[in-house]
């Protein structure tokens, strides 16, 4: 019988980084943290929003590795029954098709020399933004850069509306500014 922890814990905004909704995740329900998330406001301390992500992380992970323990089993049962269709999809089993270029400088002799040497013609070719941009930037410098690579913010799409997204960066990988 499932536990019925509601009288645990008050349903309600505060979230504190050291009660039980934290320590415990196994004992949570989707409907639980939703209704918790509806009740957030920006007056919550920093340590609560952190917690929040931390606690998003787990729930992300934990799903994905329940999605791939249940692939595991529906590759057995479709091995053993067969395959499974539901409308237009079709769930059977097989090796993924994965295609990668080798040689990637002879590659692009052939296409440029099957182009008739027009490099216009052979980036046609190309699949969309094929240079790092961050190593590109490095060996060319930045006014070159800037020259032929644009860099613009675009706003997520939420129902049509933009929306701030966060966005998250780690110092130890950031470029740093001399100034």
């Amino acid at each position: 019988m499932p536990h019925d922890d509601s009288s645990d814990r008050p349903e309600g905004p505060p979230m504190e980084a050291d009660t039980p909704v934290f320590q415990s995740v196994s004992r949570l329900t989707i409907a639980r943290i939703e209704n918790r998330l509806i009740g957030l406001s920006p007056e919550i301390g920093a340590d609560d929003v952190l917690a929040w992500l931390d606690l998003t992380s787990v729930l992300l992970s934990r799903a994905k590795e329940i999605r791939r323990t249940l692939e595991q089993f529906a590759v057995a049962w479709i091995t053993q029954n067969g395959p499974i269709e539901f409308g237009d999809t079709k769930y059977t089993v097989g090796d993924e098709k994965v295609v990668k270029c080798v040689d990637i400088p002879g590659c692009a002799r052939r296409v440029l020399e099957a182009c008739g040497g027009d490099l216009d013609r052979m980036c046609a070719y190309l699949a969309s933004s094929p240079f790092k941009y961050g190593s590109v930037r490095s060996l060319i410098g930045d006014d070159a850069f800037a020259r032929v690579f644009s860099t613009e913010y675009r706003p997520k799409l939420v129902d049509g509306r933009p929306q701030k997204q966060l966005i998250r960066t780690d110092k130890r990988f950031s470029r740093r500014k001399e100034g």
